[in-house]
């Protein structure tokens, strides 16, 4: 079994590798969705989202240069994530990588054996760090840094309900409600999407009246607004939250085979 599962690990560092060195250009650009991203009260960055979804399935890739506090002093990093799922939501697998100076972070979620595990590498040269998940599919993905995959949850979650959520920066996870509430500004209608746990995850996504992105409440002070938007700042709810139906898409996917393209 140890054995099996070192190989899984070294399919999955040499498939990085292959792909770091060329990776495949679309053949149609696909919508994005860009987010300034904030820590707390302070304007941190960017994080792009870009989907393309065809009959085999969807892939959604995440860019974002950010910075963080470390040690009290504020760090500079790049981000790319890849989320891989099948053409019914189900999730495939999700992979990401941060990039500091002298540095390459790595986080893969990944099938084995029926069971799901997130191991973590801090470079090329340590051994990663694997954790076996209590989940349950269909399932959500989640990661601090991430406010776009917030996004990504509450369009899945406006078709179940409810679903389990993993929190790949820390390996945790736990059960999703999600729960809408209208809001009114300026006479038009506003909707604000709620995704709790009942604990101390309570995310939120605010959409204007045509239905686009306006701003995200992520995991621990993390949040973005959507480049060329604006918070009202009279928004009045008129409506309790109550269970949701399913919401327009956020971005409107590019009409093709999604192409796999991991992060290196």
């Amino acid at each position: 079994m140890k054995n099996s599962l070192r190989l899984v690990l070294l399919g999955l560092g040499l498939l990085q590798s292959v792909c770091a060195l060329a990776i495949p250009a679309p053949s149609a650009k696909p919508e994005a969705l860009e987010l300034q991203v904030s820590l707390n009260d302070k304007k941190v960055g960017t994080e792009t989202l870009r989907t393309q979804s065809g009959q085999e399935g969807r892939y959604d890739s995440l860019e974002a240069s950010l910075q963080d506090k470390v040690a009290k002093a504020w760090k500079s990093f790049q981000q790319r994530a890849t989320l891989d799922s099948q053409a019914d939501g189900t999730i495939k697998s999700y992979r990401r990588g941060i990039y500091v100076t002298g540095a390459t972070i790595t986080t893969n979620l990944f099938n084995y054996n029926g069971g799901w595990r997130v191991a973590a590498q801090a470079d090329s040269t340590s051994k990663p760090k694997v954790s076996e998940l209590k989940l349950k599919a269909p399932f959500v993905v989640l990661d601090a840094r991430s406010v776009a995959l917030v996004v990504l949850a509450a369009e899945r979650l406006a078709k179940l309900g409810d679903a389990d959520y993993v929190r790949v920066d820390n390996a945790t996870t736990g059960h999703l409600t999600l729960t809408t509430e209208t809001l009114t500004a300026d006479g038009k209608h506003w909707t604000r999407v709620h995704l709790k746990d009942g604990k101390n995850v309570n995310l939120e996504v605010l959409k204007s009246p045509s239905g686009q992105v306006v701003a995200v409440k992520g995991l621990e002070g993390w949040s973005g607004v959507t480049v060329g938007q604006k918070v009202p700042a009279n928004l009045i709810a008129i409506q309790r939250e109550t269970k949701a139906v399913e919401l327009p898409a956020t971005v409107t996917p590019a009409q093709q085979p999604p192409k796999a393209k991991p992060v290196p």
